[in-house]
């Protein structure tokens, strides 16, 4: 697993452009709450953000992403599943074709 919050666009672009490594990376979000990131000592912010895998895709158009998300911590609120399914809609949202 690569953790959003522990690695860089920088760092993950140098890795998608070996030959030997496919444009598939599986990426653990976990939430998008920064309240229940923060309650699951989590690295949140850019690197947990629409932009940071918009950031990665900008280059690699042909990028698979995988993911996994988690529901029911302790303490999770409907305006936390709330954020969490906006952001995954926007990760989700339709891409403009490569020029």
């Amino acid at each position: 697993y690569l953790y959003a919050g522990l690695v860089s666009v920088d760092d993950l672009r140098r890795l998608l452009e070996l030959r030997k490594v496919a444009p598939y990376l599986e990426i653990p979000v976990q939430h998008a709450s920064p309240r229940i990131l923060k309650a699951m000592k989590r690295p949140g912010g850019f690197k947990a953000s629409p932009e940071f895998f918009a950031a990665l895709r900008a280059d690699r158009p042909d990028l698979v992403l995988r993911s996994t998300a988690l529901l029911g911590f302790p303490g999770e609120e409907d305006e936390d599943v709330e954020v969490l399914m906006d952001f995954l809609a926007e990760l989700d949202a339709p891409r403009p074709a490569p020029a």
